[in-house]
């Protein structure tokens, strides 16, 4: 009987283990002749994963064209399918797969699927976000070229499909903007972000997550144990429902205070002077002061959820203790603002209301001309346009109607250039402007290990919520389903 029993359970463990399915796909838009990419740590720790757990029926389609990177592959993912560089043909083919897998039943009912994604992410667009593809490298560190990307909105079928078939599916998105993703959550599908929809993920997280990934654990406590050893910015979140709520409450009025300005590669990364830019009305300065308000209110009250009494040698009642001390985080948000109010002041000491007058230009070949804002010439290079059709007439296979176009468009951009000139030299608030926007990419209280600071204290906050969320919850309702918990490696 015993011998009986022990047959079927190793059936049993059999048949579970071909339940285990794994999608690796991304590190799109890495600069072309890089022997790896800046993603390599998160390649080699998810092949340590698949390496320790053969039972992962796994497919990979990542990179392309960068040695290093393919030579970890290739070592850590033997046996695994690899479908080639991460392209848009092979990402659509990889999607529509894994949907047929799941409506044939070969990842049957009850069944797990975790599709790790990293790669270069953009700002929202559509449902989620679009990364980028093999092949090109990422030139805007804020939105993607269709060209060079794909959509996660595709991953949507594949939730439905797992949601309708009863799998559990977990969508782990490393990227820049990944929060974006979790849209895509739904009672069976658990998703995982390394940053939040606004900012960028530029920090170990996939790497920390992928290496704490180990059998038996739940997503939610990976998570967890990669927040608390993830070192730089992004605010990393999770679909779980007291995730939801707390990122709900915390982010919006956080979002400000972990913007910055940095580089990457030559490229800029910049949120902070949009942020300024856009938010210089009256009415959004007040919303701006009103959002500051409300984030003192909710750190706080982490702080008074987060008490407990506690009785002294000296005294027989009790008194309130923190276990949650905010006051650091309190503190550097509050002198970070006051770099950004120190912009805020300088800028509407300016009179820039003549940035939105329409100026024409014209040309003895563009007579009807065209028409512009101050502040469109202003921002345009035409340096640079210049140099780029001056180069381009160098190519002596030009045919003469190419060539007038290209001579044409040149002459318009040196007419353009003459009237930004002059734009500057009547309006010399345009040029302190600029000289502001200048002084703003250099200054280190604005840069990226301040807003990384404010969130490494801001995961403080985020963590002690999130319990007293959690136990909330209990409290209140214990059907509440939690697919990120229940998704067990």
């Amino acid at each position: 009987m015993k011998k009986m029993l022990m047959v079927l359970s190793l059936i049993s463990l059999s048949v579970k283990a071909a339940d285990n399915n794994m999608l690796f796909i991304g590190g799109g838009g890495e600069p072309k002749g890089a022997q790896g990419t800046q993603f390599d740590g998160s390649v080699r720790a998810l092949g340590d994963f698949y390496k320790a757990n053969k039972n992962y029926s796994t497919t990979i389609s990542f990179n392309g064209g960068h040695p290093d990177t393919e030579s970890i592959i290739a070592d850590r993912f033997k046996g695994a399918a690899n479908s080639g560089p991460f392209t848009s043909s092979n990402y659509k083919a990889l999607i529509e797969d894994a949907i047929k897998k799941i409506e044939n039943k070969d990842i049957p009912a009850g069944g797990k699927l975790l599709v790790f994604i990293n790669s270069h992410g953009g700002e929202s667009s559509g449902k989620t976000h679009n990364i980028s593809t093999a092949g090109s490298a990422m030139t805007n560190m804020n939105s993607l070229n269709d060209t060079s990307s794909v959509s996660l909105d595709t991953l949507e079928a594949l939730t439905k499909a797992a949601k309708d078939n009863n799998i559990k599916l977990a969508i782990v998105d490393g990227s820049c903007h990944a929060g974006n993703s979790l849209s895509l959550a739904n009672t069976n599908t658990c998703v995982i972000a390394a940053s939040g929809p606004k900012h960028y993920a530029y920090s170990n997280f996939a790497d920390v997550f992928a290496a704490q990934m180990k059998k038996g654990k739940n997503l939610e406590d990976i998570f967890f144990e990669t927040k608390a050893q993830t070192q730089g910015g992004g605010f990393p979140m999770i679909s779980t429902p007291e995730g939801v709520e707390v990122q709900d409450e915390l982010y919006p009025y956080l979002t400000p205070y972990m913007y910055y300005h940095d580089e990457y590669r030559g490229m800029a990364l910049d949120k902070i002077d949009d942020y300024i830019k856009d938010n210089m009305t009256d009415e959004l300065i007040c919303r701006r002061e009103a959002h500051y308000d409300s984030l003192k209110k909710v750190l706080n009250l982490i702080e008074e959820m987060n008490q407990i009494e506690k009785k002294t040698l000296f005294s027989s009642k009790p008194r309130l203790v923190k276990t949650v001390d905010l006051t650091d985080l309190k503190k550097k948000i509050d002198e970070y603002k006051k770099t950004q109010d120190n912009y805020f002041a300088k800028l509407r000491r300016l009179d820039l209301a003549g940035l939105e007058t329409k100026i024409t230009i014209t040309t003895d070949y563009y007579k009807k001309g065209t028409t512009y804002t101050h502040r469109e010439v202003l921002s345009t290079d035409y340096d640079q346009l210049i140099a780029g059709k001056t180069k381009d007439l160098e190519n002596t296979n030009l045919t003469a109607a190419r060539r007038e176009n290209l001579e044409n468009l040149r002459d318009f951009y040196r007419a353009a250039r003459i009237e930004k000139a002059k734009l500057m030299r009547d309006n010399p608030q345009y040029l302190e402007q600029r000289n502001i926007f200048d002084e703003l990419k250099t200054d280190q209280k604005v840069g990226y290990s301040v807003a990384s600071a404010i969130s490494q204290e801001a995961s403080k906050a985020y963590d002690a919520y999130y319990k007293s969320k959690q136990k909330e919850l209990k409290q209140h309702d214990q059907s509440a389903t939690n697919p990120c918990r229940d998704f067990i490696l």
